[in-house]
Parts: structure tokens; sequence; C-alpha cells
């Protein structure tokens, strides 16, 4: 039978690693907090980039449609042309992007 005293050590032995158990369980949730928020905060900003370059688009467009800009469009390429297309891209022979029709 055990003594008074391993009782006592068993026991403050088992309330040791619940301490340490718990504190662990503590740990991993501080971790997945801190990922959250940090992933929170990406989504917000890439959020707030998407949201810049969509007004972008639209001041862009709504200049093109009142004829403020004239952004220079190329004749597209039939899909046969693809490889002419990529040549002229790399020769510099146009600007942006170039399309190939199928």
């Amino acid at each position: 039978m055990a003594t008074k005293i391993e009782r006592i050590t068993a026991e403050l032995d088992a309330a040791n690693i619940k301490l340490a158990t718990t504190q662990n369980e503590l740990a991993n949730v501080t971790k997945e907090r801190d990922s959250a928020k940090t992933l929170s905060s990406y989504r917000d900003t890439e959020n707030t980039r998407l949201q810049e370059e969509i007004e972008q688009m639209h001041t862009l467009l709504d200049m093109a449609a009142a004829g403020t800009i004239d952004p220079p469009l190329y004749p597209p390429y039939a899909f046969d042309q693809a490889s002419q297309a990529l040549q002229d891209l790399a020769d510099r022979k146009t600007h942006g992007k170039v399309v190939a029709t199928f």
C-alpha cells in the first residue's frame, strides 16, 4: 500500500502532466490565433489591392470610352500564327498583350 507521501507525489506528477498538456494546448491555440490574424491581415491587404486595381481599370475604361486615351490595338493573330505572335512580342513589334483567335 502506498504511503501518503507516495500518493501525494503521484497526484502532483499527474497534475504536472496535466499542466504541461494544458500549456501545450494553449501554445497551439495561440499559434493558430496568430496564424489566423496573419491570414486575415493578408486577405484584407489583398482585397484592398484588388479593389484599387478594379477602380484603376474602370478609370482606364472610362477614359478609353471618352476618347481621352487611345490605346494601341493590334490586329488579332489567327491561332495558327501563335508562334509569329510570340515572336512579335519578343521582337517588341507589339506592346502589352497579343490576341490569338480560334
